[in-house]
């Protein structure tokens, strides 16, 4: 068997989720691995949902597998989390079923999940963080979805002066080190 990665050695999004979860798990290696697992299930339903063959009857089987995979992981992460909306490993969940409505244009049920993870990460990061201009950008684009033009405008608009309010990126390790500095204020 081959040695384990490193942190360092990880790729940046992995190695992101892999600092949250064990920051918010304080090092249980049952819980580390239960959360794993579920970011597994994930990366798992994205691989499903992009590989449709381009039959249709092929492609609304594997949808269906999807949908019922990231239902059972929010599912079980809700109760691992208790009951809690807001906890962050609930954040990637939220991600990847907006994503994967979004892309079936279910702009509706896209927009609602938008929305949580909105509130889940301005409880986590704050009011001004960087990470919504993302999550902001789509919750206008859902708002478009659904015929809401004045909402989608709002969120756009909030995006741009959010955008102009940040700090220039010319020191990323500057900027890394407070981020994990908040991050570990949250323990």
């Amino acid at each position: 068997m081959g040695e384990i990665n490193t942190n360092a050695e990880a790729n940046p999004l992995i190695k992101w989720m892999r600092e949250v979860i064990t920051t918010f798990h304080g090092g249980d290696p049952r819980a580390l691995a239960n959360q794993f697992f579920f970011q597994i299930q994930l990366l798992y339903a994205q691989i499903l949902s992009a590989s449709t063959n381009g039959r249709p009857e092929d492609s609304i089987e594997l949808l269906r597998v999807v949908s019922e995979i990231y239902t059972y992981v929010l599912t079980a992460q809700v109760k691992y989390c208790r009951y809690d909306m807001k906890h962050p490993f609930l954040e990637q969940t939220y991600l990847n079923i907006a994503i994967f409505n979004r892309s079936l244009k279910k702009f509706g049920d896209s927009l609602q999940t938008w929305q949580r993870l909105e509130a889940l990460q301005k409880a986590v990061y704050g009011e001004r963080s960087p990470v919504l201009l993302f999550t902001w950008k789509n919750i206008g684009t859902c708002h478009l979805g659904v015929g809401q033009s004045d909402q989608a405008r709002e969120y756009f608009e909030k995006c741009i002066e959010l955008q102009g309010k940040l700090p220039v990126d010319d020191d990323k390790e500057k900027i890394k080190e407070r981020d994990r500095a908040e991050l570990a204020s949250l323990q």
